[in-house]
C-alpha cells in the first residue's frame, strides 16, 4: 500500500534483513511524500528521506518452483538419527521419527540440490521457519535470516547447472525442554525454575517451508 510522510526530498527504502537499498517512485502529494511499498506479512523497512544513491531494487514474482526431496543431518549426542531423507518439508515434531526428534533444540541442517542458470535473477523463499537460519549455497553464506518472510536473493551464488543449497536451522529450546519433562527418550538433565510440564506439546520448529525460488519479475529504480 501507499505510506504518506509530511516531508519531501530524495527518498530510499532499506531492507536491514536482505541488506539493499532501492529508490521506490514516490509521489508527492498536499506538500509531502507518498511512498509505495509492497511488504509480506512481518516485514519491515525503514525509509529514508536524504541525498544518497540505491541501486535499483529487482522484483521477484511471488509463485515459484518447489524445492523437494531434503536430507536432514543432527548433530550427534542427542539420540537423534545421523540423518533424516523426507520427500516434503514439515516440522520437526511431525516427522515419522524417534521422540527425540520432536523434542530436538539446536541447529539442524537441511539439505537439496537444484537446477539453474549462472546469472539467472533467483530468490530463495524458505516459507515458514523455527526460528533462524543460515542459507549457504554451493557452500558459501548467502543469508542469515531471524523474521519473516525468511527470504533471500541468491543470484550471485547461482552456478550453471546442479547447486547445492543448505539451510541450518536454530531451534528454540522449548521442545527440548518437553521432552525431557516427559522422561521419555535421550534426556540431557536440563532444568529449570520454571518450564513446561510432562502435558506439555511440542510447538513446530525447524525448516517449515514451502521452500521455493521465485524468478525476477523485472527492476525497479
Amino acid at each position: 500500500g501507499d505510506v504518506r510522510f509530511d516531508v519531501r526530498g530524495p527518498v530510499r527504502v532499506y531492507d536491514p534483513v536482505a541488506d539493499r537499498s532501492w529508490t521506490p517512485r514516490v509521489r508527492v502529494a498536499d506538500g509531502g511524500t507518498v511512498v509505495p511499498l509492497a511488504l509480506a506479512k512481518d516485514e519491515a523497512v525503514f525509509v529514508v528521506f536524504n541525498d544518497g544513491t540505491a541501486e535499483p531494487r529487482r522484483e521477484f514474482a511471488d509463485d515459484g518452483r518447489e524445492l523437494k526431496d531434503w536430507t536432514i543431518a543432527f548433530p550427534r549426542g542427542n539420540g537423534c538419527p545421523k540423518s533424516l531423507s523426507v520427500r516434503a518439508l514439515k516440522p520437526l515434531k511431525d516427522l515419522d521419527a524417534p521422540e527425540e526428534v520432536a523434542g530436538f533444540a539446536g541447529d539442524v541442517s537441511y539439505r537439496t540440490t537444484f537446477e539453474a542458470k549462472a546469472g539467472e535473477p533467483l530468490r530463495l523463499s524458505l516459507g515458514k521457519v523455527e526460528a533462524w537460519a543460515e542459507v549457504r549455497v554451493n557452500g558459501r553464506t548467502a543469508a542469515r535470516l531471524w523474521c519473516a518472510p525468511y527470504a533471500c536473493d541468491i543470484t550471485d551464488f547461482v552456478r550453471d547447472g546442479a547447486n547445492e543449497l543448505e539451510v541450518v536451522v536454530t531451534t528454540t529450546w522449548l521442545n527440548r525442554l518437553v521432552l525431557d519433562a516427559r522422561g521419555n527418550g535421550h534426556s540431557l538433565g536440563s532444568w529449570v525454575k520454571a518450564g513446561p510440564n510432562q502435558g506439555h506439546p511440542y510447538v513446530d520448529s525447524g525448516l517449515i517451508g514451502p521452500v521455493r525460488l521465485e524468478n525476477s519479475a523485472g527492476t525497479h529504480p
